[in-house]
C-alpha cells in the first residue's frame, strides 16, 4: 500500500470530522470490520475484509456517481464510522442514496449521528443536491368543501 498525504476534512463537528475514504485506511477499517462482524451480520453477512474488496470500493468511489467518507474522531483521527453516497444523479433530478456503517467499539456514543449530519450538510451544499417532495398530507383539495355541486 502506498502512503497518501492526509486529505482535508469536509466538515467538523464537536467530536468528529469527515473526510474521503483513502487507500491508507484499509488496515484500520479491516480491523474494525473484523471486530464488528456480529454487529454487521444482519445487514452485511460475515465477509473477510480483503484488500481486493477494499480496492473495488475505492474504484467505485472514484466514479462521479459515488462518494465514500470516513467519520474520524477530531482528537487522534481514529475512524469511528463510514458513510457512502451512492447512485448520485446530477442535473435536474439530483439525488443519491445514503448508506452508513458503525463499528462495535464506538457504538452508542453518537459519533455516527454527528458524522451523518456532516455528510448531509455536504450533500446538500457542495454536492448541490436538493430534493423537493410533495406528500399526500400536504395536498389541498382543488374543489371547495361540498364539491362542485355545492356551487351555483
Amino acid at each position: 500500500m502506498t502512503s497518501i498525504k492526509p486529505s482535508p476534512h469536509f466538515g467538523q463537528g464537536p467530536r468528529v470530522a469527515l473526510r474521503h475514504l483513502h487507500r491508507r485506511d484499509y488496515a484500520e477499517i479491516a480491523a474494525l470490520t473484523r471486530e464488528s462482524a456480529e454487529l454487521h451480520r444482519p445487514w452485511l453477512g460475515v465477509q473477510e475484509p480483503t484488500v481486493e474488496a477494499f480496492e473495488r470500493r475505492l474504484e467505485r468511489f472514484g466514479r462521479p456517481a459515488h462518494e465514500g467518507f470516513v467519520i474520524c474522531l477530531r482528537e487522534g483521527g481514529a475512524i469511528v464510522g463510514g458513510v457512502n453516497v451512492n447512485d448520485i444523479l446530477r442535473g435536474s433530478r439530483q439525488c443519491g442514496t445514503l448508506g452508513f456503517t458503525a463499528y462495535a467499539a464506538t457504538t452508542g456514543r453518537g459519533y455516527l449521528t454527528e458524522g451523518l449530519g456532516l455528510v448531509i450538510r455536504y450533500a446538500f451544499g457542495p454536492l448541490d443536491h436538493e430534493r423537493w417532495a410533495l406528500v399526500s398530507g400536504n395536498v389541498r383539495p382543488t374543489v371547495p368543501e361540498g364539491g362542485a355541486a355545492g356551487r351555483r
